[in-house]
């Protein structure tokens, strides 16, 4: 809307100063300078179940593989990518694994963050299907748990 406007302007400066008469005799010049900024965008979609199930099968093998990916998407135009931040919010899980990200990521207690590029040039969008699984504590127990990772989106 922002742009629009500035453009909108800048247009209407342009279209007087080609309609203005010149008077025979004189010499006119002018100059026009138009800068624009673009304020750096990003937004994340993070659509992620909203709990987990750890079953008494989940603690004897040690970890809870969720089975289906989460989508995530990254909406930005900054040239320079993004990061994106896991931080591990369960005393049940030990370790989040995630994959997805081009890397296995390994979420620990300090968290943990993979950097992605742009996709192009302008507004860009990045759609990343992310596979998760969680590995259990001594101290887990069978039961329904918030989901345990709390993501972050730093452009550039």
């Amino acid at each position: 809307m922002r742009i629009s406007s500035l453009l909108a302007a800048t247009m209407l400066v342009i279209s007087a100063a080609l309609v203005a008469p010149v008077h025979a005799g004189q010499g006119t010049s002018a100059t026009l300078s138009v800068n624009a900024v673009v304020a750096r965008h990003a937004q994340l979609r993070f659509a992620q179940p909203a709990s987990i199930s750890v079953t008494e099968s989940d603690i004897a093998r040690g970890f809870v593989e969720v089975e289906q990916p989460v989508d995530m998407v990254v909406r930005s135009n900054d040239r320079s990518g993004y990061t994106v931040a896991f931080q591990c919010h369960c005393v049940s899980v030990r370790e989040a694994q995630v994959e997805g990200l081009g890397q296995l990521l390994k979420v620990g207690g300090a968290g943990a963050s993979a950097n992605r590029p742009a996709a192009n040039a302008g507004m860009w969008q990045d759609h990343v299907q992310l596979r998760f699984r969680f590995v259990l504590g001594p101290d887990a127990s069978a039961g329904q748990y918030d989901w345990p990772l709390q993501v972050s989106l730093i452009p550039g």
